[in-house]
């Protein structure tokens, strides 16, 4: 059983206080340093908008200051990292109004990308109505489905509209299921994929832990799923599904391999980078070579691996 050392955990801690935003830090804070929630709480708000969502570049990708779904769900799940998600809280209640009144919520689901993103510098799978690698007419509502339906069936009563307007989209999801195949015909590309499977895979966690139908029904689907998934989805997508349906949880062969992930070639190891901000260039500190990069590549990679130290943590498995 391999433990993250105290050593490559500084590592980590060094280049994030370098070069991570202030949100991120906090975050840090709150998680490993027994910092403050409020601390990163307030540092959080600094993005929401008076409606209740979140933009101005929380996701890094998109520098929209206008409130998103993607935005939004990203704060979400940083408030539930926290422990900062029970209903009471004022950001979720801000988050819930948001939701109830936003105008990307259709009948067709959640979408990803918004108007206005394209008066934003962002990255192309951000530009609306979508990537410029999808087919012309191909619909808005991508990535963010499942998560937001199961926000609705958590926090919203029954009785309320927007909750049966969620089950009313979620029979309108389940019945184009299908239609990921030809989603992986034009992606192909891991990112892409595993976003998108992801979010069908929670589409159809949130239809069982609400059971919206009977648990004959919910594995039928789950089958159904796993059936096109194999069909369709290249190899490395299909072992993440297989991973998530079939043998959840964490085995120590994987929390070894995230251990050896964190531990050897990346920005914070020994053969890291300088990071030239102006000239938006990564210089290698190991072979002297520079290549373009965008600022939030690095971002990604520090939410990422805090992330994975937060998993590593609970399972003990760094070095005290």
């Amino acid at each position: 059983m391999k433990q993250l050392s105290q050593a490559v955990f500084c590592q980590i801690k060094q280049c994030l206080y370098r070069y991570a935003r202030y949100v991120e830090i906090t975050w840090w804070r709150c998680l490993f340093q027994q910092g403050s929630r409020e601390e990163a709480l307030a540092a959080l708000a600094v993005y929401q908008n008076a409606d209740g969502g979140f933009g101005h570049g929380l996701e890094p990708d998109c520098s929209n200051p206008a409130s998103s779904p993607a935005a939004t769900y990203m704060a979400y799940t940083r408030l539930r990292s926290m422990g900062c998600d029970g209903k009471e809280q004022p950001m979720i209640q801000a988050i819930m109004g948001y939701v109830e009144h936003s105008p990307y919520f259709t009948e067709h689901g959640w979408y990803w990308s918004i108007p206005s993103n394209n008066a934003y510098p962002c990255q192309p799978w951000y530009r609306f109505p979508n990537a410029p690698w999808f087919p012309e007419g191909w619909p808005p509502e991508n990535y963010v489905n499942g998560g937001w339906l199961a926000f609705i069936f958590r926090y919203f009563d029954p009785a309320h509209p927007l909750y049966r307007k969620a089950l009313r989209v979620t029979e309108y999801r389940l019945s184009r299921m299908a239609s990921f195949a030809d989603f992986c015909a034009f992606t192909g590309e891991w990112h892409q994929e595993s976003i998108e499977a992801n979010d069908w895979a929670e589409l159809l966690e949130a239809v069982e832990t609400y059971r919206l139908k009977s648990p004959e029904a919910c594995r039928a689907l789950k089958e159904q799923w796993m059936r096109l998934v194999r069909a369709h989805a290249i190899p490395a997508v299909q072992a993440l599904m297989e991973k998530r349906f079939e043998t959840p949880g964490y085995s120590e062969q994987e929390l070894d391999r995230i251990v050896d992930r964190l531990s050897n070639g990346n920005a914070w190891n020994g053969d890291g980078f300088l990071y030239d901000a102006a000239g938006a260039a990564a210089y290698s500190l190991r072979d002297h070579s520079e290549r373009s990069m965008h600022p939030g590549e690095l971002w990604w990679h520090l939410i990422a691996a805090v992330s994975d130290l937060q998993l590593l943590a609970k399972h003990g498995r760094i070095s005290v």
